[in-house]
Parts: C-alpha cells; sequence; structure tokens
C-alpha cells in the first residue's frame, strides 16, 4: 500500500472514503473488500473491457451499494475527479506508477511460478535441504526430495489490508506495509526473475538503483512506454 498526493481529501462529509477501483480482473475482489470496510463507497471503475465494467457495477449493486459506481475505460479520468479519495489499483505492475496519482492501493503480482507441481505458490525459494514456496496467504516446506513437510496457510481476506489503509487516512494509524517495505520486497523478486530468465548472476547496485549487464539484462530491467505514458519523477 502506498500514499500518493491526496491524503487528506477523505474527511469529507461522515468522514466517507470515495474509492475508484482501476483493472477488473484481480479488482473485482478489490470491490468486494472495500465493500466490506465501513464508511467506505466504491464511486468509480476503470477497465477497457466494456464486459467486465457492465460486471462491476452489478458487483456493486450486489455488495449492497445504492450509489452506481461512475464508470471509465481510461483511468486519467478518474485521476482528474477531486471527489476520489483511493485509487485501488489491480491491473498489471506496468500500469500501476502512471497511474498512482491520488492516494493509492497497489496489488502486484511480483514473480512468476518456478514449478509447475507448485500449482499455488508464487515464488519458490531453494536452499540448503530443502525449499519453501510462498504463496498468497502462507507457505509450503520441502525437503530435497520434493517431501513436503510443513506448511502455514490461514484463510486469506483483502478486507484487512482495505480497512489498513482507511484507517491511515482517516485516523493517521502506521500502514502494516508501507510502499517503500513492499517495493524493496518485490524487488527481490524480480531480481530473482531477471536471474532466472538470463541463466547468470545479477549486478544490481542498490545505492543508485542501476541494475549492471548486457542487452539482455537491461530488455528485462525496463520497459518502452508510449509517447505520454513514459513514467516520470518529479
Amino acid at each position: 500500500m502506498g500514499a500518493g498526493t491526496r491524503l487528506v481529501s477523505g474527511q469529507s462529509a461522515g468522514n466517507r472514503l470515495r474509492v475508484a477501483v482501476m483493472g477488473l480482473g484481480r479488482g473485482m475482489a478489490h470491490v468486494a473488500g472495500w465493500l466490506k470496510v465501513p464508511g467506505v463507497e466504491v464511486v468509480g471503475l476503470s477497465e477497457v473491457d466494456e464486459r467486465r465494467l457492465a460486471e462491476g457495477v452489478k458487483a456493486v449493486a450486489a455488495g449492497g451499494q445504492t450509489v452506481v459506481p461512475r464508470v471509465e475505460r481510461d483511468f486519467r479520468r478518474l485521476l482528474e475527479d477531486p471527489g476520489i479519495d483511493v485509487l485501488s489499483i489491480a491491473a498489471p505492475n506496468f500500469w500501476q506508477t502512471p497511474a498512482a496519482g491520488a492516494t493509492v492501493m497497489l496489488d502486484s503480482s511480483s514473480c512468476h511460478l518456478r514449478k509447475g507441481s507448485d500449482a499455488h505458490a508464487l515464488v519458490t525459494f531453494y536452499g540448503d535441504g530443502g525449499a519453501m514456496a510462498l504463496s498468497s496467504s502462507g507457505y509450503r516446506i520441502y525437503d530435497e526430495a520434493g517431501k513436503e513437510t510443513g506448511r502455514s496457510e490461514p484463510a486469506f481476506s483483502d478486507v484487512p489490508h482495505f480497512q489498513n489503509l482507511a484507517d491511515a487516512i482517516r485516523d493517521g494509524k502506521p500502514l502494516n506495509a508501507a510502499i517503500e517495505t513492499g517495493q524493496r520486497s518485490a524487488l527481490v523478486c524480480h531480481l530473482g526473475n531477471v536471474a532466472y530468465r538470463t541463466g547468470g548472476v545479477v549486478d544490481y547496485d542498490a545505492a543508485t538503483g542501476v541494475m549492471k549487464g548486457g542487452p539482455e539484462v537491461q530488455a528485462l530491467w525496463g520497459r518502452e512506454y508510449r509517447d505520454g505514458w513514459q513514467v516520470r519523477v518529479d
């Protein structure tokens, strides 16, 4: 979760937060989660697929909200609305920085599957004596032969994360995962992806944030954006 530029606009009538959701694949869970946070209205939806937009509107109504959310295919129209307090982003990670113009919550898968047999794993770490496979809700431990020796997979819910962000905006409570912490955690996974895909060792300078290496490495370290969509740091 990360704080953007409008941290106090949620202090409006009744201390109600007005939330927009970008990306209605995984974002449908964002819609359902936000509707379970007291004092929140889902007032905007952004998605390029018109069918998903319609499904999102239905999901808001099914969640008990009578206010019909605004729908936009271009998320920039939502960022222009000063009445929106939070943009909850469930789009691919290369859209997340260009979209971060309000108080933002990011939802990003950090890594790819490592083994077809690890059906529930987002990433697997291999070490002396075995491996640990991490999922969205916990982990499993395997010995060198691939036999499972332990696990911890508590029931998963998005709602505590959304509640935490709402509390941070309204009451100044600390975030459970500040954006800097999330960035560092995801960076380790991205570096691992680069090493895995290039079949070598990555040389990353943490002080400067620069990835060293030849064209094959550099091709995985950035992304080309169309004119007008380049990521800028002001």
